[in-house]
């Protein structure tokens, strides 16, 4: 929802507010805003209320869940995906890992892969 805090910060800078979601129309946003998706990506921010994320815009269907201070994940949910699903986006890692820990995070995502595609062939998810 747009504040007249937002409203007025806006005009300072000469900012347009996108008539959609309430957001600021920068950066290709009012191009992009979709509010179902932003509505679907604070569904999967409120699925995972231990770990803290945020949303790139009202309108927008980018989430970015940060797991540590150098190490966030970003997933998208566009206008042309099913209802409620996501694509990973991309992970954000500052720091570099040596082979143990690259070693580990593939191993990591090998089990949630093969949980994950049982779970689909089993009709579940």
């Amino acid at each position: 929802m747009t504040t007249q805090r937002d409203l007025a910060t806006a005009a300072e800078v000469s900012l347009k507010i996108c008539d959609k979601c309430g957001w600021y129309a920068i950066y290709g946003h009012a191009e992009r805003c979709d509010p179902a998706s932003g509505n679907t990506a604070q569904r999967l921010i409120d699925a995972v209320p231990d770990v803290a994320a945020g949303q790139l815009g009202y309108g927008d269907g980018h989430v970015v869940f940060d797991l540590s201070d150098d190490f966030s994940i970003v997933f998208e949910r566009g206008p042309r995906r099913a209802p409620g699903a996501f694509s990973l986006h991309h992970v954000h890692l500052l720091d570099s890992l040596s082979i143990d820990e690259s070693a580990a995070l593939v191993r990591a995502l090998k089990v949630w892969a093969d949980d994950i595609t049982a779970k689909r062939k089993d009709g579940v998810g």
